[in-house]
Order: C-alpha cells, then sequence, then structure tokens
C-alpha cells in the first residue's frame, strides 16, 4: 500500500529523479515524435548531470499505475476481534514546468485509492483516497554540485461518511554531490507537518553504481539494489514505506482525530520492457513494522502493533529512452 503519509517518501518523484540513476546511453540523439520525445531532447540538451555512470538500468517512470493487494489484518477494537484486507491503488505522471540549462521545475499529481475490506457486519467496507500535489525545483550550483526544494500539500478522505477531508504538507531541500564516476551522495532535511504536529526529518544517503548492470542505493526510507539482467528486463530488491491515514469524527463537542496505518513493504520487483518505452512490473513481498495509530491534536490516543502480510503488487509505467 503506497499511498499515504509516510509512502510520500516513496512517490516523490523530483528526489527519486536525482537519487537514481538515468543511463547515460539516453544522451544520444534521437528524433522527436511528441511532447514526450520533446521533452526528453530538452533534458538532455541540459548542462545538468543527471548521472555520470553507464547503467543498463532505465530511465525511471515518468507515469505509473499500479495495484497492491494485501494479506489480511486482525487487531482488537474494545475487546472484540476484527480484521481487514486493504486493496491499494495508485497512479502518477510527471509534468515538466520549465526545463532550463542548470536547472528545471516539476510538478508530479499523484492519486493513492485505498480499500479496507472489513470481516464480519460489524463494519461496513470503506476506502480513502489521497491526493499529492508536489512542485519542486532542481538546480546545478556547479559541476558535481545539485539543489532541490519542493513542498507537497497532501490531502486524504475520510473513510466513513461523514468525517472531513485531511490536509498535511511535506517541504524539504536535499543536496546531492558527485565522488567520482560511480557514487553520489545525498544530503539535507525534510519538515513533514502532520494534522496537527510537525517534525524535521534529516535525509541522508547515497547511490553507486558497481558496474553497468548493478546498482545500489542507499537512501532511507527506500534503500533498494538494482540488477539489469537485459536492457529489457531488470530486477529490484528493497524497502518501501506505506500506509494511509483518515479522519475520525467523534461525538459532537469532542476533539475530532486522525487514524493512520503504516507498515514497510520488503520484496523484491520483477520489470520487463513491453514495447518501446512501456515497461511492466510485478512484485511480491512482506508488510512489517505495522501499525494502527489514533492522533488527536498531535496527542497519541491509541498505537497497536499488527503482524507482518504478505502483498504483490502489479504495475505498468513508461520509462523514456
Amino acid at each position: 500500500m503506497e499511498t499515504p503519509r509516510c509512502a510520500a517518501w516513496r512517490w516523490w518523484p523530483l528526489v527519486l529523479w536525482l537519487a537514481g540513476t538515468v543511463p547515460a546511453r539516453a544522451a544520444a540523439e534521437a528524433p522527436a515524435h511528441g511532447w514526450l520525445d520533446t521533452t526528453m531532447l530538452k533534458l538532455r540538451a541540459m548542462e545538468f548531470e543527471f548521472a555520470r555512470a553507464e547503467s543498463d538500468v532505465p530511465f525511471l517512470p515518468v507515469m505509473a499505475l499500479g495495484v497492491t493487494p494485501y494479506g489480511r489484518t486482525s487487531f482488537r477494537e474494545g475487546g472484540s476481534g476484527e480484521s481487514f484486507r486493504p486493496v491499494n491503488a495508485t497512479a502518477y505522471g510527471m509534468l515538466p514546468l520549465y526545463i532550463g540549462q542548470r536547472g528545471l521545475a516539476l510538478a508530479v499529481p499523484f492519486v493513492g485509492f485505498t480499500e479496507f475490506d472489513f470481516s464480519g457486519d460489524q463494519r461496513d467496507d470503506a476506502s480513502v483516497t489521497a491526493v499529492y500535489i508536489p512542485a519542486g525545483l532542481a538546480w546545478q550550483t556547479e559541476a558535481g554540485q545539485q539543489w532541490a526544494v519542493f513542498v507537497m500539500p497532501e490531502f486524504y478522505t475520510p473513510l466513513e461518511d461523514g468525517g472531513d477531508t485531511v490536509h498535511s504538507v511535506m517541504a524539504g531541500v536535499i543536496g546531492r554531490a558527485f565522488h567520482g564516476e560511480r557514487t553520489v551522495w545525498y544530503y539535507g532535511g525534510v519538515y513533514d507537518r502532520n494534522f496537527s504536529d510537525g517534525y524535521f526529518l534529516p535525509y541522508l544517503g547515497f547511490t553507486h553504481a558497481v558496474n553497468p548492470q548493478l546498482n545500489v542505493s542507499m537512501i532511507a526510507p527506500w534503500p533498494s539494489v538494482n540488477y539489469a539482467v537485459t536492457r529489457d528486463f531488470f530486477v529490484r530488491a528493497g524497502v518501501v514505506p506505506s500506509g494511509s491515514s483518515w479522519d475520525v469524527r467523534g461525538d459532537p463537542g469532542e476533539r475530532e482525530a486522525v487514524m493512520s496505518f503504516g507498515g514497510w513493504n520488503a520484496g523484491l520487483w520483477a520489470n520487463a520492457r513491453i514495447r518501446g518505452a512501456v515497461w511492466g512490473a510485478f512484485g511480491f513481498g512482506y508488510s512489517g513494522l505495522r501499525g494502527l495509530e489514533i492522533d488527536t491534536e498531535g496527542d497519541t490516543q491509541f498505537d497497536v502493533a499488527m503482524e507482518s502480510e504478505p502483498w504483490v503488487t502489479v504495475s505498468i509505467s513508461i520509462r523514456p529512452e
């Protein structure tokens, strides 16, 4: 499930773009056949360095659709046992707002839908829709040194009728520096305003291209290893955060609250080229360190750990040549 608050770390494509490996081979000139090709030609003409090392791992998706069902999760509420099975669907697309010689601006609208299939007759099935509207700017101050700033408003619909839409925001400053041809370091910080509470999170890590086939990314909270078997097939092993948030409306006169369901997905993803720039992916693994929390104006009122559950995911994306 990759919709919610913590998943903003994974789905903020500007940061991922800078953190990922863009094939150096993509710099070869190619005739433009549409908006996507024209945009790629502008990116190739920039002085901005996306990567130095040659890599067979393809360009990160500029558009993607995915569905992830999870196993059934059990918890206890009011002394009685209950379980639910979440299913998550996501979609996003990169929209370049400006492309200059040494910098670019992006907006990356993202929509996630999480459905909760509750067991028994005590509770009706329900769903939460999350909308992120991130926008950011990345620029190169000198050879091998770059910076990025972003802001991301977030909106979550209520789980049940009668609730309110929850809104929050995340913003940050990220720097990266090339160390030789194969290693890139990342550093900076992110401010996360969650409901009525806010906090700063450090951002630190690196990527290293072992060779054209193997790339290692040690950037929290999504460490991963990518291996390109061929130019048309690669696998990725790693960890990504997941979860959902929704409004909980109390009795008249009581403070309303936000409920959050989160975890960490560890797994393996296989990615294959379908045709041209269109790729398909299948992943599977386990979601661990899961929890259900109720937050009332910044104060945690309820926090319970949950068992690990399996998950699978299927997605289709566009990765430009």
